[in-house]
């Protein structure tokens, strides 16, 4: 299994060999920054390898994964983040302007961005950022002490992940959030089985 592929994107290939090396330095990283069991960590990813590895590598850390759709507006964003109590977000550099413009108003201690060209393709790698800087004019990252790139912490951990005894019905895995058919959305709690 390990040589089978575990994700394709525009045609790259990740394989599950590959995969659990990134997502348990994904998640020993996460732990370095101080992120124990039952801990928020928010994504708000489109589907996307990132995605992929940012899911498994937060479970890894004993994080509870907050789902948030990335098309969501300033306003459902920090409803969702606040209620949740996310310690730290993995997001998109083309949604970084909406989580920066309601940091200071939530829980976030950190912020990992990732670019969506990281995963392509090396031709598609080197076209895409052309494209989004011509729709877009561009995303800059500024450079903050809060503000992580997503493959500094793809990379060999400074220490090992220490694995986290597990209760399958009890542990919180995911904080799903609602449609918003009816007020605001809710958090629905997920376990691991």
């Amino acid at each position: 299994i390990s040589d089978t592929d575990a994700t394709i994107f525009f045609g790259a290939r990740i394989k599950y060999q590959k995969l659990k090396e990134l997502t348990d330095n994904l998640a020993a990283n996460l732990q370095n920054l101080g992120i124990k069991k039952g801990d928020r960590v928010a994504l708000i990813l489109p589907n996307s390898p990132q995605a992929v590895i940012a899911f498994y590598g937060a479970l890894k850390a004993g994080a509870v994964v907050v789902w948030n759709n990335p098309m969501y507006t300033e306003r459902e964003l920090h409803h969702q983040l606040t209620d949740s109590g996310s310690k730290i977000v993995i997001t998109l550099d083309l949604i970084l302007p909406r989580v920066l413009n309601i940091k200071a108003k939530t829980s976030l201690e950190k912020i990992v961005v990732t670019r969506l060209s990281e995963f392509m393709p090396p031709l598609l790698k080197l076209l895409y950022p052309v494209k989004v800087k011509k729709k877009n004019g561009g995303i800059e990252i500024p450079k903050e002490s809060f503000i992580l790139g997503f493959q500094e912490l793809l990379k060999s951990p400074p220490s090992p992940l220490r694995k986290l005894p597990l209760i399958p019905k009890e542990d919180l895995a995911v904080l799903q959030y609602t449609g918003r058919t009816t007020g605001i959305s809710k958090g629905v709690m997920l376990t691991t089985v």
